[in-house]
């Protein structure tokens, strides 16, 4: 079962990837893991130690920041640029 549903979420990953930049995919590739950590915590009754709501809360942040530089006819001082080093 377990090989099974990795293969489905490979398969839907791949997917998005081909319709999205590797930029957005990568941010919501975070956002994903946020929620199974935060998911599995509450599910499990885990605490989350302060060290970890440090991160949750930087994770989020760079969403929120990448979110607000994404907006479109935003005029910010920083942008990201539509050239990446890095291939599509």
């Amino acid at each position: 079962l377990n090989g099974c549903c990795y293969f489905i979420y490979n398969q839907a990953s791949f997917m998005v990837l081909g319709r999205v930049k590797f930029v957005t995919h990568a941010t919501l590739n975070v956002m994903r893991r946020i929620f199974i950590i935060v998911f599995t915590s509450w599910w499990f009754m885990i605490s989350i130690s302060q060290l970890n709501m440090i991160g949750i809360f930087l994770a989020i942040s760079g969403f929120a920041l990448f979110l607000y530089l994404k907006a479109p006819g935003g005029n910010h001082s920083m942008s990201l640029s539509s050239s990446s080093p890095l291939p599509r």
